[in-house]
């Protein structure tokens, strides 16, 4: 098989949808092109699913240590956590799976360009690079950019006091009273890693329960653990704002509730990284910003397909690359 009679395919974005779809394209034959504007590896190594857990691994930790005593094991007067080696750490983890990754991918004839990817063309894209602009054609492309997390208007983040999960990951110091806003599934988690590590910590819940779309009965077992351990379950709290005042933020409530403490921190939601992409000029369908697919993850236009968050379906990075794989296989 020439260069010219191998299928050229583009991905656009590196995390893991678009890995997967690369590793199975390329073995196949494809000659694949990959567009990532940040590090390869995407969101989840960078910012979710490996830096989280590696800090809820710090903190069961921590949190083990100081209820050894109750075991009869005699510990320092003082365990605390030193956030600037967990920061180090979590840099590491991340460096050394995006470094394993490209290696893996530039191994296998993948050609990666550090640029931001724009479609131009039903079969022609470009990616914006600090060198200047590169065209890329395509016989079939993949679209899978993620999402980010999402900032209300009212929110000023600023990434000092004002925060979302990506700023927490990598604070300077432990904060003295966190506001935690969005009781989801990552709200909760960030619940247990800074209570863990010794944080007084506040949760607005915008219902009646945290996890307000899973089962009550492991939502009520979650609100009794953080209860014991001190966390503030607010209930009916909807956040319209909040304000830097006396070093510190004040979160205020749709009821009119005020909330004090050092930092808050956003976990409400995401938002898919699709503008800018040029969607709407080559007939890709999407909705609310997300890439509409059907079951082969092909978009309105049969030749591109979307995979990962950036689709809105179940934000978990195993599904995004088996939805990766399917569109690799098909």
């Amino acid at each position: 098989m020439t260069d010219d009679d191998r299928l050229r395919f583009l991905i656009v974005g590196g995390g893991p949808a678009g890995n997967s779809a690369a590793t199975i394209t390329a073995s196949l034959g494809a000659s694949v092109t990959l567009i990532e504007d940040s590090v390869v590896g995407g969101a989840a190594h960078i910012w979710d699913c490996i830096p989280s857990k590696a800090m809820v691994a710090t903190s069961m930790r921590l949190h083990a240590i100081e209820g050894s005593e109750k075991l009869g094991i005699a510990t320092p007067d003082a365990v605390r956590p030193d956030m600037e080696r967990i920061s180090e750490r979590l840099h590491a983890l991340s460096g050394s799976v995006s470094a394993g990754t490209t290696d893996m991918l530039l191994s296998q004839g993948v050609e990666i360009i550090a640029g931001r990817g724009r479609f131009t063309g039903d079969h022609t894209a470009e990616a914006e690079t600090e060198d200047g602009s590169i065209p890329v054609r395509f016989d079939k492309a993949l679209i899978a950019t993620g999402t980010r997390p999402w900032v209300p208007e009212w929110a000023p983040v600023d990434g000092e006091r004002i925060l979302t999960t990506r700023h927490a990951y990598h604070m300077p110091q432990l904060p003295e009273h966190i506001i935690i806003v969005g009781s989801g599934v990552t709200g909760v988690e960030f619940v247990h890693i800074f209570s863990s590590l010794g944080a007084r910590v506040t949760l607005l819940v915008s219902r009646q329960q945290v996890l307000p779309h899973r089962d009550p009965e492991v939502a009520s077992l979650l609100e009794q653990i953080f209860l014991e351990r001190g966390v503030k379950l607010l209930k009916g709290a909807r956040a319209t704002g909040v304000t830097r005042e006396d070093g510190g933020v004040v979160v205020e409530t749709e009821d009119g509730r005020r909330i004090s403490g050092s930092h808050m921190l956003l976990a409400v939601g995401a938002v898919p990284n699709t503008d800018g992409l040029g969607l709407d000029e080559i007939g890709v369908k999407t909705e609310r910003g997300y890439v509409m697919v059907d079951e082969f993850q092909r978009s309105t236009q049969p030749h591109i397909y979307g995979a990962g968050d950036v689709t809105g379906q179940m934000p978990l990075s195993s599904v995004a690359a088996m939805q990766g794989r399917v569109v690799a296989r098909h």
